[in-house]
Formats: C-alpha cells, structure tokens, sequence
C-alpha cells in the first residue's frame, strides 16, 4: 500500500519533461524519467494481473441484459440454454445450440462502438461439454458485414477449453471497436457449450 501511495505521489510531476523551466538539472529529469518507466511498467503488470477484474464488458455481472444476446440456434427454450445464459461463471447452464456442428455462432450486440481487447470463455457446468476451438467475428457499424479477427494470412483459430469450469483467456492481437460481436464455434468436446465475457483492456 505504501509503494502505490508513493506513486500516485509522484505520477504529476512525471509529467516534466528533460530541458523544462521546471527540471533544470538534467541528472534530476533522469530520474524522473527512470521513475516514469518504472510507473509505467507497475502499471502494465498490474493491469495484466488483474485483467479478469479490471477490464470485463459486463456479461457476467449482468450489465449487458439478456436482449443483447442472439445465436444461431437454441437446444432448448425450457433448459438454460438460451443464449443469455452463456455468461461466465453462470453455473445453472450456458449456451447449447440445437445441433453441434461448425459455424454455430452466438453474438452479443452492444448499444456504442466498444473497444475489444480479449475474451474468457468456460464450458457447460459439470456436464462435460465446451468448444476446443473458435473464431471470433465483429461487426465496426451497423449494417456493416462481418469481420473476422484475423492474424497475417486468415481468420484465427483461438484456442478455447480443455473441461467445463476452468476459464480460458484468449487476447486479441490488437483491440477491435465493435458494435457487436460473436463467437463461432470450431470444435467441441460432446456438445457445443458456451459460457463467455469480453474484455475492455
């Protein structure tokens, strides 16, 4: 606690730069400017450790409602399986399409222009079943057509999970603005079954 104190402290006066009226001696400035770096490289450690709570859309804690949501299909309209239910750590259900099979998609809509850095996705609680492997699609405005996050030559193949529960973190190479954006399902263990949050940065 002292040390993040200490630099809240002196993050105004980082600010100055070498040869100001204000930081005349030069040694002086480069120290500051050492402090600079180290300030910023706390800050990248620290948003990298604690990602998962510091930078979520809003699935899981419910800021994005359940009208936000589509899919391709739906397994059922009486188990939770709906896409609303695909939120992470949900544990009564998740998304399930009617038939398991390349290119099922479930799309979440946003009301502005979102920046997208990641995602998090899990399988179907306790019931053995989640996509190994997955595309992620965007649309940048409305009306537009959809765009696929891509690495130099194709589309990306992000890895997904290995059982149920255990969350697995996919960054995208660089952040997207989205309005709306999907996940298309590649490979599943059992059945395709989805739980998921986007990430802000």
């Amino acid at each position: 606690m002292y040390i993040f104190k200490t630099l809240l402290f002196v993050f105004p006066v980082l600010t100055l730069s070498a040869g100001s009226e204000s930081c005349p001696i030069v040694q002086s400035c480069k120290r500051l400017e050492t402090m600079k770096e180290q300030l910023k490289k706390f800050s990248e450690v620290n948003l990298a450790a604690n990602r998962d709570s510091l930078c979520k859309l809003g699935l899981q804690m419910g800021l994005i409602p359940d009208s936000a949501f589509f899919a391709s299909s739906v397994f059922s309209d009486i188990l939770p399986t709906e896409p609303k239910h695909a939120r992470l750590d949900y544990l009564e259900g998740a998304w399930v399409p009617e038939i398991s099979q390349v290119g099922e998609w479930i799309e979440v809509t946003l009301e502005e222009l979102t920046t997208i850095t990641g995602i998090i996705t899990q399988g179907r609680y306790t019931k053995g079943q989640w996509v190994k492997r997955f595309n992620v699609e965007y649309l940048n405005k409305i009306g537009g057509s959809w765009i696929g996050i891509r690495d130099a030559s194709s589309n990306l193949q992000f890895l997904g999970n290995n059982d149920e529960n255990t969350k697995a973190l996919n960054m995208f190479e660089g952040p997207v603005e989205a309005i709306a954006i999907r996940v298309v399902a590649l490979t599943w263990n059992e059945k395709i079954a989805l739980r998921h949050e986007y990430l802000t940065c």
